[in-house]
C-alpha cells in the first residue's frame, strides 16, 4: 500500500536531533508571551492611575462635610474613564490569550515526532494564571 500517510522503516526512526520544533508549540509560547506582556503593561498603567487616585485623596480633609460630594465630582470629572475600560478589556484579553496558549500547548505536547520545548513552555505560562487562584483557594481552605 502506497498511501500518503505510510512511513518506511527509515522514516519511522527519526533521530531526536533531527526533530523539528512544533509549530503549534511555538504559537502557544508566543501567545503566552504576548498575554503576559499585556498583563505586565496593564499592571504598570493601573499602578500609575492608582497613584493619581491616591494623590487626590491625600489632599482631601476627612473631616469636611462635603467630602462625599468632592469625591463624586472628582470621579465624574476623571478623564481616564476610557483607560479604566481599556484595563478591564486588557485583563479579559490576557486571560483569553492565556487560555488559548494553554490549549495550544497541550495540543503541541501530544504531537508526535516534534520537539516539546515550546509546547511545554506555552502550557506552563498559559496555565499559570489559572493555577494561581486554584492554589489560592486550596491553600486558603486549608488555613481556615
Amino acid at each position: 500500500m502506497d498511501g500518503p500517510y505510510e512511513y518506511t522503516a527509515e522514516q519511522q526512526d527519526i533521530d531526536p536531533q533531527d526533530r523539528l520544533h512544533s509549530g503549534i508549540g511555538i504559537a502557544s509560547f508566543i501567545t503566552a508571551a504576548i498575554a503576559w506582556l499585556a498583563v505586565i503593561i496593564m499592571l504598570l498603567v493601573a499602578g500609575n492611575a492608582l497613584l493619581e487616585y491616591l494623590e487626590f485623596f491625600q489632599t482631601l480633609n476627612p473631616d469636611s462635610p462635603g467630602l462625599e460630594d468632592e469625591m463624586i465630582a472628582w470621579l465624574e470629572s476623571y478623564e481616564k474613564a476610557g483607560l479604566i475600560m481599556g484595563l478591564i478589556f486588557a485583563m479579559m484579553a490576557g486571560g483569553g490569550l492565556c487560555f488559548v496558549a494553554f490549549v495550544l500547548g497541550l495540543i503541541g505536547v501530544f504531537t508526535k515526532d516534534r520537539k516539546k520545548l515550546f509546547p511545554i513552555l506555552g502550557t506552563v505560562f498559559g496555565g499559570f494564571p489559572f493555577l494561581i487562584p486554584i492554589f489560592g483557594l486550596l491553600f486558603g481552605s486549608l488555613i481556615i
